[in-house]
């Protein structure tokens, strides 16, 4: 095993040096597996070996490596496959939409069935992978597998002839919000980069009309670093946009946390939702709030609790997502830590089947163990970010996050 620093590339297969093959005894077209440090989930997929990479550096597509918590720039780990992948006899995928808010994806899949497989039989699954559909704005994973498959079973799907198809369901589930976003004092540093973020400012100005959201986003053009609380404030406006501009009714709240949180509200509720006001109110009460919040220590805890007193004005069988934003680690210990948080999460929390929680390491001083054990413990994953694109497309993922399943059966 070897350790390789990731770059983007838009392509399936695992690219590498020649070196770097040579470490791993590795030839073209065999199979890699890699895996995230932090969480050991892996994915797997064929090596291409080229002249022109760096020695220590591996490249692979965005979705593949976000989909095991990883961002560009950090170190995984990569060795040989040793493995033959298995062969299974059902296959049910999660299709998530991840692009026009307008699209029943299992409409679509249906629609373009032979697409779909054809999509399909050239990706090496493991159970942590997801792959995008270029251009169909759809994200491709496994759920379940008939035999199972362990952490790092691989499986491939190439074989299609002996395929027979046929949807095992049009369940169409999707999420209400809950965002809890760390307002320490740390989340005043300014250090993530507006590269490739412009474009998106845009976007997001275009669907606001308010005052104080226009002048928000006009503050962040041109401007080559931005705090990490105004990269903050600019993704939950573009989850609100996002999420509610589906318009199938979800409803969203804003939980920014220091030693103390405090929901936001809006009107009189706890929660905004296209029926209680316009977004350009709502996105004025977020930056708001998040812009004059008091900036103090982390105290996770106080967020999680008060998530749970918000959760009681929301419908009761309806799945619940609460995603966290940090920079930094529970403290002090007078005030909060690590074994409280997680007392809350298993007591409280993973006990439920209405909620699961995502979490998102931001920075340097993030406790990669502790938020990785919350999502963990409530079904959802942890994603670790250092640049303002990395966040907004966490964000973008899980505002679009709409699931359906559909099982392939061998003959």
């Amino acid at each position: 095993m070897i350790k390789l620093t990731l770059k983007e590339d838009d392509t399936d297969e695992f690219l590498i040096s020649e070196v770097a093959a040579s470490e791993l005894g590795i030839e073209e077209n065999e199979l890699l597996l890699a895996r995230n440090p932090i969480n050991k989930k892996s994915v797997v997929g064929r090596a291409a070996i080229e002249t022109d990479i760096e020695e220590d550096k591996i490249s692979l597509d965005r979705t593949l490596f976000e989909s095991i918590g990883l961002d560009s720039g950090f170190e995984i780990e990569v060795e040989k496959y040793s493995k033959k992948p298995k062969t299974v006899r059902e296959v049910e995928f999660g299709i998530e939409s991840r692009g026009d808010p307008d699209q029943d994806p299992l409409v679509f899949v249906k629609e373009n069935e032979g697409e779909f497989l054809n999509f399909i039989s050239d990706k090496i699954f493991t159970k942590d992978s997801k792959f995008s559909w270029s251009g169909k704005g759809l994200l491709i994973s496994i759920k379940e597998t008939y035999p199972g498959m362990d952490e790092d079973d691989a499986a491939d799907l190439s074989d299609l002839e002996d395929f027979s198809y046929a949807w095992g369901g049009s369940e169409l589930k999707s999420f209400d919000g809950l965002l809890l976003i760390d307002m320490s004092g740390s989340m005043e540093t300014e250090d993530l980069d507006m590269e490739d973020i412009d474009w998106l400012v845009d976007r997001i100005s275009r669907a606001l009309d308010g005052d104080t959201s226009k002048e928000f986003l006009k503050n962040l053009e041109g401007e080559d670093k931005i705090k990490r609380s105004e990269g903050a404030a600019f993704c939950a406006l573009m989850y609100l946009v996002q999420k509610i501009g589906r318009g199938v009714g979800d409803k969203i709240s804003i939980i920014p946390f220091s030693s103390e949180a405090e929901t936001v509200y809006f009107d009189d509720k706890r929660f905004f939702s296209s029926s209680t006001g316009t977004t350009e109110d709502a996105a004025e009460n977020i930056i708001k709030s998040i812009k004059y919040h008091i900036r103090s220590h982390t105290n996770i805890s106080t967020a999680l609790e008060e998530a749970i007193e918000t959760i009681k004005d929301f419908e009761r069988d309806k799945m619940k997502m609460i995603v966290i934003l940090t920079d930094g680690k529970p403290n002090p210990p007078a005030i909060d830590d690590p074994r409280k948080v997680n007392r809350i999460v298993e007591e409280r929390l993973a006990p439920r089947r209405d909620v699961i929680i995502n979490t998102i390491g931001l920075g340097e001083d993030v406790d990669h163990g502790l938020l990785d054990e919350i999502a963990h413990k409530s079904g959802g994953e942890y994603t670790y970010v250092t640049t303002l694109q990395g966040l907004t497309q966490a964000y973008s993922r899980y505002a679009t996050s709409i699931s359906i399943k559909g099982t392939s059966f061998m003959d």
